[in-house]
């Protein structure tokens, strides 16, 4: 996504927008996904900027990472 928007994978620090009015700062890149993976995105966003720009309905998942005790 970032070659494929920005024409390399430097972009951190970066701007983007969403529907042409949402603007986004680069804040991470990931890299490819394995294969077996159940997880497919173009994007990941913070759950502050989703309640802040988006009605609350529609897709979403929460993942968690747990530490043991």
């Amino acid at each position: 996504m970032a070659q494929k928007y920005f024409g390399t994978t430097d972009i951190i620090n970066r701007e983007m927008f969403l529907n042409d009015s949402i603007a986004l700062t680069v804040t991470g890149v990931f890299g490819d996904l394995k294969y077996n993976t159940h997880l497919t995105f173009d994007a990941v966003l913070s759950t502050e900027r989703i309640s802040t720009s988006f009605n609350a309905e529609g897709n979403a998942a929460l993942y968690l990472h747990l530490k043991p005790n």
